[in-house]
């Protein structure tokens, strides 16, 4: 059985596609191994610490740091707009 892509090439669903990796993206970027929710700066650290300061997912991290930084903030402001989120 094959999988439907989540993503499509249907312009009227690019946002949602967005909003969706981004969602992910900020689920991924807030939770630590151990499945305890962290800060995405924290998050960030353990991963390049776990990887070691030469390994390729380290420098991929840096690279990607400001837009994983970004899309945690975005998601944050989504949700407190809805009324869901920490006080």
């Amino acid at each position: 059985m094959q999988e439907t892509p989540v993503t499509t090439n249907d312009p009227s669903t690019e946002g949602l596609d967005r909003m969706v990796a981004q969602l992910d993206t900020a689920g991924d970027m807030t939770t630590n191994p151990d499945e305890n929710l962290t800060d995405v700066d924290r998050r960030i650290a353990e991963i390049q610490e776990r990887y070691g300061p030469e390994d390729i997912v380290t420098f991929f991290i840096r690279q990607a740091q400001p837009e994983l930084v970004a899309a945690v903030q975005r998601t944050e402001e989504r949700l407190r707009a809805a009324g869901i989120g920490q006080a």
